[in-house]
């Protein structure tokens, strides 16, 4: 990730990559077909923001103890806690039978 002259630092731009796979694995595991999803990537006044949303398929299993092949429930959390420690917010919300999604991370120039 490139603005201007300067780089985000590698470590930040892999983070923010696994973040975003995890959203998109995600959307594959618990989006409803049906429904279209968003997803949006910037880059302004040193940070990047990202904001999701899906609509909520159907499912009957939603206790990450019980997922199986679903998933653990921890992809997000794990997310979610980096961010915090380097000062910036992921929160989630489901509203409307739609998830959604915002991450502010703060990017430091190398």
């Amino acid at each position: 990730m490139a603005a201007g002259t300067a780089c985000v630092s590698a470590d930040v731009t892999a983070r923010i990559s696994g973040l975003i796979t995890e959203i998109y694995t995600n959307i594959s595991r618990y989006a409803d077909k049906n429904v279209p999803y968003l997803l949006t990537i910037e880059e302004k006044n040193d940070e990047v923001i990202i904001t999701q949303a899906n609509g909520i398929a159907n499912l009957t299993v939603d206790n990450s103890e019980d997922r199986g092949s679903r998933g653990s429930g921890n992809g997000l959390r794990m997310h979610a806690q980096w961010i915090d420690s380097i000062g910036g917010v992921l929160n989630t919300s489901k509203e409307d039978g739609e998830w959604i999604l915002y991450a502010s991370i703060p990017v430091s120039r190398e």
